[in-house]
């Protein structure tokens, strides 16, 4: 793994190169930094080394990046995502989007007659649709004002069908009306009402028109205006006192409202708009409240409001003029000739408009509410435009003491700080009027200003000439808001505080969104400004769903599916990125790129098209892998519950190129690729045989050594989907997608689990079968020698797919290990390994006469078969036990599954079943049979109660079918009372016991062939019904005596008086027709699946997204009756098989995640980074320290007493923390003690998790840069890490594995020895096992398995720092040997010493001198050598006659310490030496006599058998001073008896000793 760090920016074409500014810090630790200013870096898990990075920033700062391992987000999650974002579903669509198809303007002037409640001023204003109308003839002007009425509002939308109405009649508004609704149909219908010719509307909300003969004013009721318009429709009122108007429509609406539905209603639908879910049903903008009448300003146009509404421009411009006050050149008869048109942005008219919808949709945006802004500015691109342009006739008409009014309620926007912005962009447009009218536009004519010589609609925008050329500086407004919100970006913004600081449903993302965003959706119109304007969104998309949420609600989606028909490849990566970004927060869209977009990832991925991701100099887009990952992730989260995503899928080719792609380096490339290839294969049959057919599927299984746990994870993953697993728990593909715009709900199907391979697969129903469990094998094999519980986790969801298919070899394969430890506990077993159901098993292999089949399995078929499935239960009975819930959680199902099989299978029913019989003990002859640790064996006391005790608890934490399976682990089981106990937390593997399990001795006899014909040849197929057998009477077997008759036994002859489990079950049965049947049964499961559908042929459209579930078929008379092995409903519904896992929901947290942000210990002054800061000076401070007091070490006694401690139990392991004050120990058991040595206070006290009989042998701190970890190996071969180890309410287990699985037991082992290696991230372990195992713990993979070629175990490991590839290992017999693990694992012993004649208590390398190496015995022999004469040690000295407990050295100084034992004639104390090392020659320092504060001599000389002798002594690494620990559980604390030195200060690289390497010095 790498760290990703990406940034966009727009500078020389490589905007997407990142910066020292701009980082992608994830928790997968992945890397590929290049560009400008950076440089290489490689530091995270998965890689080689683990090292510190400094980084120069721009700023000057020094930034530390620090890798600790087991610390990336697999191992603090195990695989188990977060879950979803907090967000509404799909707000940001609208669920009936209305379109307004229809207007009918009605304009009540009567121009002429001034209606008789209104006075007015003189002058006063008379302008109409820009018009005078008292300069024309009256119909003439009215006729007019009507067309340009009509231009007006063609201006905000053409496509509307507009019907101007002249001072129309009481009839022809009602006529007008009726028509409108009919034509508009459900549509939204627009109605304009202008009142200036009319008395004002009463207080009753009726408006005003006139008779037939304009003598007199007839009110319009509301309530017939009501029922002649009906809903939904938006009202415009242009009269005084309009709001009454709405105030009264709103009363006379609730009142209908209330006698439609007969009832009474307290709540208003004023108060609460937004309740109803079809949006509005009726909009009203009014042009003034109540009680208020509209301005008579003789420089406004008398339709004001209308004038806003319909020539916002204009009207803007115009008042601008008339709000300034500093002396300008510019008249109002210059701003209406302002040259361009709306809908050229390059032109000035047309940029200031851009800059209008921009200025008001930004006002809207962050004033009003989410739903507001929805529903009235993206829902109908008419009502946003009068929205936009009533947020102007407020700014306007408030100005002259006029409240324009609306409904729904809105807040006050005329004092928004960004129309000091609009007018700063209109002074800037208007200075340049001058010279644009110079020469270019005709200064104004008589007919312009008379509109008696103009017969046509005045047009006061003139068109210029053709050959007209002006110059005009554009408006530098975008730009600049552009740079606003990039600074927004990089300086904090996105951390601002919202309004509501707390997330609720109605505001589900507490943080302020940035001002500028509609002005960045305006700005990918432009074509200048879109790649940048694409750079920012993909950085404001990237701080996480709230900001994608953002981003679609203000309007991005559409625009973003536009840009995918665009062929600009310098487009291509900002698009792939934000759309990542989407589709991860929103996967309802993977229906809109099936129909288009979907192509534009496809080819990006294609390998067969023109990689332009190579060459990073070369090429617009730098990080192809990267780039390929993302849309890798997008095309499998199309296909992702979609069957039609999966068709388009396949027809672009988007499998082949995953599959070609997985040859790829990059492991989020890889991870992605396997991801969607598992998409297209979920519940499709064909996608499954296409795999098999073109022999791809084998990339998945060879992926599963993949140096990426991520990797093999996906691949365990992708396999387990293949095999019949699901991805999610969701249950439904989606058939059918809905259409929000229409109100239509998608359609979906069940999605049926299980299956298989599918129905599909182009071979033979045995090749079938043997495909399936190989791979399923291949799959679990390297899983489980996987350190990463994430892979073990996917293995056992994946192996759950095939018990369920299999699930008759599974309860055979369970039976037989259970029957197995009966015999064993029985002594049946004799000398040779033969037991009584080895014979039975014998009699079932070789004899055929119990096959229904007509192509019945070959000998070595069934074993190979019994095999596999035994190796699959014991497997899973190991990861049941496993110290990782997230892997013994679902290995617990899958076990209970198999149990409850067992108990209702026909097994149960035989008499001398295990299930029948009384619990056996443990036999005494048990060491003398087998080495393998006992297993108690349940009975049949009481149905289950073998494995479920009378008190409901399970057999050692496992939940069988009568527990919940989510019942935690108990650590130490306390029943000991026949139950199993410790029976699965054995030292031992399980699976490698069973591995030569079924290595029997028979006689195998040439099988007969029929019609010339093998059993190879026969064609692999059989009817529905196979025909029944007559089964022949077989011999007595040993195992289950023939009774007379031919016939088995009745049950009821058991000795047992507990009825069986399952009374259905036949009694007549022998164990031989019993196995037949059982495996039978799974190959007329694999027919019924096949029958659903034809052999897949390469080409064939036909499909099966949902395979048909295996237990859905039923059995004749005639079938075998191993068919009744089938749970209840309530059982089905407990142990639902197979597992689902949510590996894929977790990976697509990635890109839910901030990947260009900051890390929070990069940004400069944060705490993160001033406590990363503070640390490392510290460290570097204590290394310099060391290094030079190590100087004076050899020269001085170390006798100075700094402090003890009393842990209360004997420390058998003790270790220092490198930096910090901590001390860590051990029992002989599993406690772990962590104390603060300087303040002698005890931080913390808790358990390892070994298990009983077990005892912690090796304790480690790791990542000591950053507090660290403590890592542990015990004597039952598992390596655990702990965090947060110094908090005793925090500490927890976060990641185990088995460092050493083939343990041999011996009653005088070593348990498992390890050696830590920080650099590299290298765990070396080793003990009573043949093997010394290396682990890459960044990788989490095995590098090596070396063979000691030893008879003893293991004692003692170290290894040499310098090269960090060899080590030498110590070993019971006093042999010594030095292995380098880059060699071949049989060539790598590379040296051996044997001169000791006893047990090497330890080995260490000497770091001051690489080539030399100490080795101490418990005899008191200390010896040293040089690997360049290993046949003789060049220096030996015998320190303790009585024989050595303990032995240690300075890692910095050239000083070594050891500990004799208690000896019976002098237990009071014990003698501890110092001794400085120079060249060949020792000096004792110091001699000390330790008191053990015994009373008497010990019984035994060590409380753990796995330790020899109790006492222990250790080094401080950076400190000179050591520890020694005492059998009575006392801790002294001892150092450097030397003068004091002045602190230290910093010291250059030529200022250290010759022998320090500088480059390795925080190793």
């Amino acid at each position: 793994m790498a760290n990703h760090k990406t940034a966009f920016r727009e500078e020389e074409n490589s905007y997407l190169r990142p910066t020292n500014s701009q980082r992608v810090y994830t928790e997968s630790h992945r890397s590929s930094y290049s560009g400008s200013g950076g440089s290489q870096m490689s530091t995270a898990q998965g890689q080689e080394e683990n090292v510190e990075v400094v980084v120069e920033e721009e700023e000057g700062v020094v930034v530390l990046t620090l890798t600790p391992y087991f610390f990336s987000k697999r191992h603090l999650t195990c695989g188990i995502p977060a879950g979803p974002p907090p967000r509404t579903s799909q707000n940001w669509r609208s669920r009936e989007k209305l379109k307004t198809t229809n207007a009918c303007l009605l304009v009540c002037l009567n121009i002429g007659v001034e209606p008789p409640d209104v006075v007015k001023t003189s002058p006063h204003a008379r302008l109409e649709c820009w018009i005078d109308p008292f300069k024309l003839q009256p119909s003439r002007a009215l006729d007019h004002i009507g067309k340009n009425l009509q231009q007006q509002f063609m201006t905000l939308n053409p496509r509307l069908r507009y019907k101007p109405c002249l001072d129309p009649t009481h009839d022809d508004i009602k006529k007008f009306c009726s028509i409108l609704r009919k034509t508009a149909k459900d549509e939204r219908a627009l109605l304009y009402y202008n009142g200036h010719g009319v008395p004002k509307p009463t207080p009753s909300g009726e408006i005003w028109a006139f008779n037939a003969k304009y003598t007199q004013y007839i009110p319009v009721a509301l309530a017939e205006l009501q029922q002649w318009v009906g809903e939904p429709t938006i009202f415009v009122w242009d009269c005084s006192a309009a709001g009454n108007v709405v105030t009264n429509y709103l009363r006379v609406y609730e009142e209908r409202k209330r006698s439609a539905n007969g009832r009474g209603s307290n709540e208003s639908l004023k108060q609460d708009p937004e309740a109803d879910e079809s949006f509005y049903s009726s909009i009203h903008l009014a042009a003034c409240d109540a009680n208020e009448t509209l301005p008579m300003t003789p420089d406004l146009p008398a339709d004001i409001f209308t004038s806003c509404l319909t020539s916002p421009i204009e009207m803007a411009l115009r008042f601008f003029v008339m709000q300034n006050v500093l002396p300008t050149d510019v008249t109002m008869e210059m701003v209406e000739y302002l040259p361009g048109d709306l809908k050229d942005r390059r032109s000035p008219l047309g940029e200031l408009n851009w800059i209008f919808t921009s200025i008001t949709d930004t006002i809207a945006w962050t004033t009003f509410s989410r739903q507001q802004f929805l529903g009235l500015f993206r829902h109908d691109l008419m009502i946003a435009a009068l929205f936009r342009n009533f947020l102007l006739a407020e700014r306007v008409m408030k100005q002259y003491q006029c409240t324009p009014t609306s409904y729904p309620l809105l807040p006050p926007t005329n004092h928004h700080p960004m129309w000091e912005t609009w007018d700063l962009a209109v002074e800037g447009c208007l200075a340049q009027i001058p010279s644009l009218m110079n020469g270019i536009i005709r200064p104004p004519s008589p007919a312009d200003f008379d509109p008696m010589m103009s017969p046509e609609p005045l047009n006061r925008h003139q068109e210029l000439p053709e050959n007209a050329t002006y110059h005009y500086v554009n408006s530098p407004f975008f730009a600049e808001h552009l740079t606003a919100f990039e600074v927004w970006l990089q300086r904090g913004g996105s951390n601002a505080p919202s309004w509501d600081e707390r997330a609720s449903i109605a505001n589900p993302h507490p943080r302020r969104p940035p001002e500028e965003l509609p002005i960045l959706l305006q700005v990918l119109l432009a074509q200048a400004h879109r790649l940048r304007a694409l750079v920012l969104l993909s950085q404001f998309v990237d701080l996480g769903p709230w900001a994608v949420e953002y981003s679609l609600v203000i309007g991005v989606y559409p625009y973003a599916q536009r840009l995918l028909q665009s062929p600009s490849n310098e487009l291509k990566p900002v698009l792939v990125f934000i759309w990542a970004r989407i589709i991860a927060v929103e996967p309802s869209c993977q229906a809109d790129l099936v129909k288009d977009g979907l192509y534009y990832f496809a080819q990006i991925l294609n390998p067969d098209e023109d990689d332009r991701y190579v060459d990073d100099k070369a090429s617009v887009i730098p990080n192809g892998p990267e780039h390929r990952a993302m849309c890798a992730f997008i095309c499998a989260m199309v296909a992702r519950n979609y069957p039609q995503g999966q068709e388009a899928c396949l027809r672009e080719t988007v499998v082949d190129s995953c599959f070609a792609r997985l040859d790829e380096e990059d492991y989020l490339t890889k991870q992605w690729c396997l991801l969607c290839i598992a998409a297209i294969w979920e519940c499709n049959d064909n996608a499954k045989a296409y795999a098999v057919t073109e022999d791809t599927i084998r990339k998945v299984v060879d992926l599963r050594y993949d140096d990426s746990a991520e990797v093999r994870a996906a691949a365990v993953f992708t396999m387990g989907v293949f095999l019949g697993c699901t991805m999610d728990e969701s249950g439904r593909l989606l058939v059918e997608p809905g259409i929000p715009s229409l109100g239509r709900e998608g359609k979906y199907a069940e999605k049926v689990a299980g299956g298989g391979s599918g129905a599909a697969i182009p071979m033979a129903e045995k090749e079938q079968r043997i495909m399936e469990i190989s791979l399923a094998i291949e799959m679990l094999l390297a899983a489980k020698e996987d350190a990463s519980p994430l892979v073990r986790k996917e293995a056992t969801i994946m192996i759950s797919a095939v018990i369920k298919e299999w699930r008759g070899w599974a309860v055979l394969a369970a039976w037989v290990y259970f029957e197995e430890d009966r015999a064993w506990r029985l002594g049946q077993v004799d000398s040779k390994g033969d037991s009584p159901i080895r014979q039975a098993l014998d009699e079932w292999l070789n004899g055929e006469e119990m096959d229904y089949d007509e192509d019945p399995d070959m000998p070595e078929e069934k074993e190979a078969l019994l095999r596999n499935f035994s190796l699959i239960v014991a497997t899973l009975f190991e990861f049941s036990v496993d110290d990782n819930k997230c892997v013994s959680e679902p290995a617990s199902k899958v076990i209970d599954y198999i149990i409850c099989l067992l108990f209702r299978s026909p097994f149960c029913s035989l008499p001398f079943s295990t299930f029948n019989m009384p619990l056996l003990p443990i036999p005494e002859h048990a060491s003398k049979i087998s080495k393998v640790p006992p297993i108690q064996v349940p009975t049949r006391g009481s149905r289950i109660s073998a494995l479920v005790g009378s008190d409901g608890s399970s057999i050692h934490g496992l939940s069988l079918s009568r527990l919940s399976p989510n019942e935690p682990l108990p650590e130490h089981p306390e029943e000991d009372n026949g139950i199993v106990s410790n029976t699965l937390r054995r030292t031992a593997s399980i699976a490698s016991t069973l591995r030569s399990l079924y290595t029997m001795s028979r006689k195998k006899e040439p099988q007969p062939q029929t019609n010339g014909k093998s059993n190879h040849d026969r064609v692999a197929t059989a009817p529905n019904t196979p025909p029944p057998k007559t089964v022949k009477p077989r011999p007595s077997s040993f195992y289950f005596p023939q009774s007379p008759g031919g016939s088995p036994p009745s049950s009821g002859a058991s000795p047992s008086s507990t009825p069986s489990p399952n009374e259905n079950h036949p009694r007549s049965r022998n164990v031989v027709a019993i196995i037949s049947s059982v495996v039978q049964d799974d190959m007329e499961r694999l027919r019924h699946r096949r029958r659903q559908q034809e052999p897949y042929s390469p080409g064939a459209s036909s499909r099966s997204h949902s395979p048909a579930s295996s237990d859905r078929y039923t059995d004749d008379d005639s079938a075998s009756f191993a068919s009744q092995i089938r749970l209840s409903p309530n059982d089905e519904l407990k142990h639902k098989m197979p597992l689902s896992s949510p590996f894929f929901d977790w990976s697509m947290e990635y890109y839910r995640e901030p990947q260009m942000k900051r890390p929070e210990n990069e940004e400069p002054g944060s705490v993160q980074y001033n406590d990363q800061m503070h640390r490392k000076l510290r460290n570097e401070q204590m290394i310099i320290k060391a290094v030079h007091e190590a100087e004076d070490a050899g020269d001085h006694p170390w006798d100075r007493s700094i402090s003890y401690l009393n842990n209360q139990a004997a420390p058998l392991n003790l270790k220092f923390h490198q930096f910090e004050t901590h001390m860590g120990m051990t029992n002989e058991a599993d406690i772990i003690h962590i104390w603060d040595w300087q303040n002698r206070k005890r931080l913390t006290r808790f358990s390892n998790g070994n298990p009983k009989g077990t005892g912690i042998t090796s304790l480690h701190f790791i990542n000591e840069d950053v507090i660290g970890m403590v890592l542990t190996t015990s004597s039952d071969g598992v390596a655990r890490i702990h965090r947060d180890y110094h908090e005793q309410n925090s500490v927890s287990l976060i990641s185990a594995f088995r460092a050493v699985p083939d343990i041999i037991p011996s009653p005088h082992g070593s348990g498992i020895i390890s050696e830590w290696q920080q650099t590299y991230g290298t765990l070396i372990a080793g003990g009573d096992s043949n093997f010394v195992r290396v682990w890459n713990c960044g990788k989490e993979v095995m590098i090596s398995n070396i063979p000691t070629s030893e008879a003893s175990c293991v004692t003692s490991l170290s290894l040499d720092y310098e090269s960090g590839t060899q080590f030498v290992a110590g070993f019971g017999d006093g042999t010594m040997a030095v292995f380098d693990f880059r060699l071949r694992p049989e060539d790598a012993a590379v040296a051996s010493f044997a001169r000791h004649r006893s047990w090497l208590q330890k080995v260490q390398w000497n770091r001051r001198a690489s080539r030399e190496i100490l080795s101490a015995s418990v005899d008191g022999e200390v010896r040293l050598w040089d690997l360049r004469a290993p046949d003789w040690s060049v220096a030996d000295w015998r320190l303790h006659r009585q024989g050595l407990s303990s032995f240690a050295m300075h890692d910095n100084a050239p000083v070594f310490a050891s500990l004799s034992q208690v000896a019976p004639a002098a237990f009071r104390t014990q003698t501890l030496q110092v001794q400085a090392l120079s060249g060949t020659h020792a000096t004792t320092l110091s001699r000390l006599a330790v008191p053990t504060n015994l009373y008497q001599p010990p019984v035994s000389t060590s409380l753990s058998p796995f330790i020899p002798f109790t006492g222990s002594v250790t080094f401080h690494r950076n400190e000179m001073m050591y520890a020694v620990g005492g059998v009575d559980g006392t801790i002294r604390l001892l150092g450097l008896n030397s003068p004091m030195r002045e602190k230290v200060e910093w010291y250059d690289e030529g200022e250290f000793p010759p022998y320090v390497d500088w480059n390795t010095i925080r190793s």
